[in-house]
């Protein structure tokens, strides 16, 4: 857990007074953590990883991030193969608003291990998490994670060329949020850029498993 324990120490070090950091970590090939700060900063340090090495925490894991990017327009529901999966979901959704007809524009996923960050870009949207594992007060996994989708405006052929998003021209959302591995989650939703069809909307649904 080198990673995260680094990014963690690192963060704490970084606000000290009149801006100055109270300290540097670098995190060396061989895993080891290299820390140069005062005495007394070392001290707390010192103490830190100590705590952790009598928790014996297991190896850093993997999570899965998924991204269902989904359409939505009023009318009578249509089942659909490619979104039964996300049927809590879609179900929560219909409970708060009304009769809704669904469409799948795309799905992304990606690995990440946790106290990192991934990017993946499809067809039509792309996705950027950074990501981390936590514990509850029940000693339960939660994921904490922020999450950055976009979706270029539907009527465009997709990302500006060398395939970079402008955020100014279609549809993203930044968010940062905590899950249960294996929930459902609507982390957004806005109005689709779509002329052909002014009253539809899009939801971003996400899911995160270890």
């Amino acid at each position: 857990i080198a990673v995260e324990i680094s990014n963690a120490l690192r963060a704490t070090l970084a606000g000290g007074k009149d801006g100055a950091p109270y300290g540097q970590v670098t995190l060396s090939p061989s895993g080891q953590l290299l820390v140069t700060a005062p005495p007394s900063v070392q001290q707390g340090v010192a103490k830190i990883l100590e705590d952790i090495a009598s928790r014996k925490p297991p190896s850093t894991p993997t999570i899965r991030f998924e991204a269902w990017l989904v359409a939505a327009s009023p009318g009578d529901r249509v089942d659909s193969a490619n979104l039964k999966e996300l049927e809590p979901a879609l179900r929560a959704v219909e409970e708060s608003k009304r009769s809704m007809r669904f469409e799948l524009l795309e799905k992304l996923s990606t690995q990440v291990r946790s106290g990192q960050s991934s990017e993946i870009q499809g067809q039509r949207s792309s996705m950027k998490v950074n990501t981390s594992l936590r514990r509850d007060s029940k000693d339960e996994p939660l994921i904490a994670a922020r999450i950055e989708l976009y979706l270029p405006p539907l009527s465009s052929g997709g990302f500006d060329s060398p395939g970079v998003f402008n955020p100014m021209l279609g549809s993203g959302l930044k968010a940062q949020t905590e899950m249960r591995p294996g929930e459902l989650l609507v982390v957004g939703q806005s109005s689709l850029l779509d002329k052909s069809a002014p009253d539809r909307e899009l939801y971003y649904i996400v899911r995160a498993t270890l």
